[in-house]
């Protein structure tokens, strides 16, 4: 194997900022223009400063005078904090209403219904004659209800709850504890659970299997996936 002392180009210098974004090394805002990024090879953290233009006291940005990997990351959480991301998928609120009484489908609009959440729909069963409001999943949450779908996607991720609530923090200026993300968590799961408990996968006759070996409390164990040829469920 050779040696070189080739130097990242442009494209490679930003890549690796993304992937410090990606790793979950979020930069650290001191200030509207200080920013700590911490090292990928130490526990330092290299200070990087927007003050007519970019400085880092990294290496790289010191001897080349471009812009390296740690100003690269703290551009990409600044266009991060711009917006929230709209791809994502919140939980279906408009779905067909459900009877609260006899869950039967057979429902109609009956008007709506001022609550201490704002004007809600109300519908009534055309099998029991009750009426009830189709309240949100989300009804009573104190964010965004993107921000707790974003939380969700974290967790299962891999993010631990202190560094989902650092996340949402330095990302969108999201102030909660991580005791708030652990009940979204446990809230929000048990309503996941209850719509899917009943679906059934579609699958084919073949399935593609691959494992792969990880260390948990010191001790190796095996987590096996499987996708179906066809459905890819």
């Amino acid at each position: 194997m050779m040696l070189t002392n080739r130097q990242p180009k442009k494209d490679e210098r930003k890549i690796r900022g993304y992937a410090i974004i990606a790793k979950g090394d979020t930069p650290i805002i001191v200030d509207e223009e200080t920013f700590l990024v911490p090292s990928q090879n130490s526990d330092r953290k290299y200070k990087v400063k927007l003050r007519k233009g970019w400085s880092c006291e990294c290496p790289d940005f010191k001897h080349r005078k471009v812009k390296c990997k740690h100003v690269h990351a703290v551009e990409f959480l600044l266009k991060m904090r711009t917006k929230v991301d709209d791809t994502i998928i919140p939980f279906a609120d408009e779905d067909k209403a459900k009877c609260e009484y006899c869950k039967s489908i057979n429902v109609k609009k009956n008007g709506n219904r001022k609550t201490a959440n704002g004007v809600k729909q109300r519908f009534q069963c055309l099998d029991c004659k009750k009426t009830f409001i189709k309240d949100s999943v989300f009804a009573r949450l104190s964010v965004d209800s993107k921000i707790a779908t974003l939380a969700m996607d974290l967790y299962f991720k891999g993010l631990s709850l202190r560094e989902i609530a650092d996340t949402l923090k330095q990302f969108y200026g999201v102030v909660v504890s991580h005791e708030t993300v652990r009940q979204w968590i446990a809230k929000f799961t048990e309503k996941i659970n209850d719509y899917t408990k009943d679906l059934k996968p579609r699958l084919s006759e073949a399935w593609h299997l691959d494992e792969q070996a990880i260390k948990s409390e010191g001790r190796e164990k095996w987590v096996w996936n499987m996708v179906d040829e066809k459905t890819r469920f």
